[in-house]
């Protein structure tokens, strides 16, 4: 968000991978450590849960709209991923 032309989605790999992080990688990284898919699951839904919190918080931020729709569109991008 800060560079628009870093395509990583990460600092740190997980599963190996710092970009196209999909569901897999996360179960795999869980299961790696030694965390039950059933936590992982209850995480994505909580995460899902709080979607409209998130974006009450970036909309009451200092952001510029267009910065404001970047980050919004970013997290729900993500949660889809997480669901799929």
């Amino acid at each position: 968000m800060v560079n628009p032309k870093d395509d990583e989605e990460l600092a740190l790999t997980l599963n190996a991978k710092k970009n196209r992080i999909k569901k897999a990688d996360f179960v795999k990284a869980m299961e790696t450590s030694g965390i039950a898919p059933k936590v992982f699951e209850n995480m994505v839904a909580k995460y899902q849960k709080l979607l409209p919190k998130f974006n009450e918080v970036i909309d009451m931020s200092f952001l510029d709209d267009e910065d404001k729709e970047m980050y919004k569109q970013s997290i729900a991008s993500r949660l889809r991923r997480l669901n799929r």
